[in-house]
């Protein structure tokens, strides 16, 4: 029996294009040109997912859910866009995965038990959540985010970040900084099964220098660096 899908009171509502259908559908597909082990492993040396209690945040269509969903005990995959979620749960039964529980909600606030998850996760997530946000007010946001990561966080437990070390605004720095965490850079591999959903997918992803400086090596595998970013009681 699949977990419900629960709503949030009130969610802030997801700003266009992520709230919508057609964004949802093309953020589904371009995302599984990305490698995720890689992602998985580093997940693993900070927390181990075999058993975990696991709360995800801006889950998206759930394509990293999954894979993460088959090694823990229960999976809450949270996003403020109904059109991400709606996917997601399609996604999710069509792997018969029935440990995985959607809900309408971000970063900021949750409609969950303080203490309740082994690892809080955001992966690929918060970039967008700190742009919607005034460029004197992004820092704020990701405190607020933080705090409510860390107030999900079990006893023993992680709280971590994945995403790109180079973008602007830093917010790695702010979470090593301010918060503590501890960071390790890996390096992850996207492939592509034509040049025109190599276009796409690069260019919404990462823009269009990166694409134009990619382009002339496609088909190879486009190598970026990725980061996760972690703090637990006891950090290795």
């Amino acid at each position: 029996m699949r977990l419900p899908f629960r709503r949030a009171s009130s969610p802030r509502p997801a700003p266009p294009p992520y709230g919508s259908a057609r964004f949802a559908r093309r953020f589904d597909r371009f995302r599984r040109f990305l490698d995720h082990r890689p992602v998985l492993d580093a997940l693993e040396r900070v927390a181990p997912l075999a058993g975990a209690r696991v709360v995800e945040l801006g889950a998206g269509t759930g394509v990293l859910t999954a894979p993460i969903a088959r090694r823990a005990r229960v999976v809450v995959a949270a996003d403020r866009s109904p059109a991400m979620l709606a996917l997601a749960r399609r996604n999710l039964d069509a792997r018969r995965l029935a440990n995985v529980r959607l809900l309408l909600a971000d970063h900021r606030r949750l409609p969950l038990a303080g203490g309740s998850a082994d690892l809080v996760l955001s992966a690929f997530a918060f970039d967008g959540l700190v742009h919607d946000a005034p460029d004197d007010s992004w820092s704020l946001e990701l405190d607020r985010a933080v705090r409510e990561m860390l107030r999900l966080r079990a006893p023993g437990g992680a709280v971590a970040f994945v995403g790109t070390p180079l973008g602007r605004p830093n917010i790695g720095r702010r979470l090593e900084q301010t918060w503590g965490f501890r960071r390790r850079v890996f390096l992850v591999r996207w492939r592509f099964p034509s040049r025109r959903l190599a276009r796409a997918t690069v260019r919404l992803f990462f823009g269009r220098r990166v694409w134009l400086d990619y382009a002339p090596h496609w088909p190879r595998a486009l190598v970026t660096f990725c980061g996760v970013w972690w703090v637990r009681p006891s950090s290795p």
